[in-house]
């Protein structure tokens, strides 16, 4: 089997990687950036939205197209029409910012309106461009995955380590509200088994699909997860001006997030990693190989400073 990646050299794309050179022939296509930590991976450098250097260079034809990089509909684009053929599937990493919370209520299923999530400004509105881009071109299976929040070990969003820096450096984590936001996770492991399970049989149905941990965890439950697997006890201080905007000093927005993943648990076999196992892989990664550096954000250090 031959299988073309579309990014796949950090987080979310190497965690893809590392199950697809299971299953076949993985060839990446990306713009060599960051090197691929993994032997008998191919390789091609370019720009997808480079149509000529794409022209040149995809001259081999692929069962399968895992596309994890695309942010916008031309980078569709460019990629279909330098395809030498139309892959037997091709598996859209998307996102759940492509549903809209002023059209369906929370949890979002598979068949709530898209069109992008006012809160995500424009990543969620192109996401669902890039959607509706695939699904016109006839492709012979196509699949939609659509993920909350997803943590693991090489996120490079500042997420849990976010915390964790505070944490660990007796520092305040500033929360927004009450801490009673509900938002879900999806363990990146768990994305990319299903990525293979999809690539690997032919008896899943081609279309959308949400996958993450089926719970929902408050801020505050999250915290505590973080606060238990580091060894330490959280100083939370609760934020209620809610004209200062959540991201300025908190990783995630100040707004519920969660979607209804019955579709994702009726395929057998899958797999639902709970957060705090998750975490405690994670956490020990990054024991290892990151970094838990505490810097302030601007809004930080200004409340810090006034005492």
């Amino acid at each position: 089997m031959r299988i073309l990646v579309l990014g796949g050299s950090y987080f979310i794309g190497l965690a893809i990687v590392e199950k697809l050179k299971e299953l076949g022939e993985v060839t990446v296509l990306n713009r060599g950036t960051r090197p691929i930590p993994l032997p008998g991976i191919r390789s091609i450098r370019c720009d997808r939205r480079d149509a000529a250097g794409l022209e040149s260079r995809l001259t081999e034809e692929y069962d399968v197209v895992v596309d994890i990089s695309a942010l916008e509909p031309k980078d569709i684009e460019c990629v279909l029409r330098a395809l030498k053929k139309k892959p037997d599937k091709y598996v859209f990493i998307s996102s759940a910012a492509i549903y809209n919370r002023e059209l369906s209520p929370l949890p979002f299923a598979e068949e709530a309106p898209g069109g992008g999530d006012p809160i995500w400004e424009d990543y969620g509105t192109l996401k669902y461009e890039c959607e509706q881009m695939l699904s016109a071109y006839s492709l012979p299976k196509l699949f939609m995955i659509r993920p909350p929040y997803v943590y693991g070990p090489h996120n490079y969003n500042e997420r849990e380590q976010f915390i964790w820096a505070r944490l660990l450096h007796n520092r305040p984590v500033f929360v927004p509200g009450d801490g009673e936001t509900l938002v879900q996770f999806c363990y990146v492991h768990d994305l990319a088994d299903f990525v293979g399970d999809i690539v690997r049989n032919d008896r899943i149905e081609e279309g959308a699909y949400n996958i993450g941990e089926s719970a929902y965890y408050s801020f505050n439950d999250y915290i505590r997860i973080l606060g238990e697997i580091s060894g330490t006890v959280p100083r939370l201080e609760y934020v209620r001006n809610t004209e200062v905007r959540a991201r300025a000093y908190f990783p995630f927005r100040h707004n519920h997030f969660f979607l209804d993943v019955g579709k994702f648990k009726q395929i057998p076999g899958f797999r639902e990693t709970k957060l705090q196992d998750g975490l405690r892989l994670t956490y020990d990664w990054f024991k290892t190989n990151g970094s838990f550096e505490y810097t302030p954000t601007e809004t930080e250090a200004e409340w810090t400073a006034r005492g």
